[in-house]
């Protein structure tokens, strides 16, 4: 389903542990998309160009990385994954370009701590960071500032999970149990959020990644279904692509 501003490839394969093989994203304007498969990020253009590894497995750092996003002028990418030490992690990686490339860098971590941080994405004004945390127990969603975390704002009430930024309104969407809410925010000179509200019913099974995405106008969601009632699990799901031995 295309967003502006730019298309998610939320899945492109599949190994024999029904774990996602990689996932891509189309970057804003320049039509370039971004693929992370095995422990690997790399950056390769439409028009089949050389591949360009933005970032690799490290002794130190994420043991791979889960691209989200990017902000409103594509120049940084938005990804999690896990730390050694830690659990999830959220990340920024700078997508400065160098002939009309991108230059490798070393991802920033932008909010760690003991807790599970995943799904993390930049607002669309450019000036929040949308993700899931278990900090309380369980799966809820929050929203930080951004670029530099600050205070944190409780989006969901009783579990949620998959959380995206809504780009036909000012609304947060994201997935609770077999449910689809939504929450109003406001993007004033302070943040403000209101009540979720129940937009429609699965059921809608836990999978690795993302099980659903919303169209441009912000009218229409493509989801995932379930003919067997799923229970989803109190933890995202992001499989480990390294390789296994034989």
């Amino acid at each position: 389903m295309t967003n502006d501003p730019g298309f998610r490839i939320r899945q492109v394969g599949r190994n024999d542990q029904g774990c996602n093989e990689a996932v891509g994203l189309i970057r804003p304007s320049v039509h370039e998309i971004g693929i992370s498969p095995s422990n690997k990020l790399v950056w390769a253009s439409i028009d089949g160009t050389p591949e360009i590894v933005l970032w690799s497995q490290k002794e130190t750092g994420p043991e791979w990385l889960y691209p989200m996003g990017f902000s409103p002028d594509g120049s940084v990418l938005s990804a999690f994954g896990p730390s050694t030490g830690t659990s999830f992690d959220l990340y920024l990686l700078d997508l400065n370009e160098r002939d009309g490339k991108p230059v490798p860098r070393e991802p920033e971590l932008f909010l760690s701590n003991r807790f599970g941080e995943c799904f993390g994405q930049i607002s669309p004004d450019g000036h929040w960071m949308l993700f899931a945390s278990d900090q309380s127990g369980q799966y809820e969603v929050y929203v930080t500032s951004y670029p530099k975390p600050g205070a944190i704002y409780q989006i969901s009430r009783n579990g949620g999970r998959e959380p995206l930024w809504n780009p036909g309104a000012s609304e947060i969407d994201y997935l609770s149990g077999m449910q689809m809410y939504a929450v109003d925010v406001s993007f004033d000179s302070e943040f403000r959020v209101g009540e979720p509200r129940r937009l429609f019913d699965g059921p809608f099974p836990d999978v690795p990644g993302f099980g659903y995405d919303v169209a441009s106008d912000g009218k229409a969601f493509l989801m995932l279904q379930s003919k067997a009632i799923l229970k989803p699990s109190p933890r995202p799901h992001a499989c480990d692509p390294r390789p296994r031995e034989l």
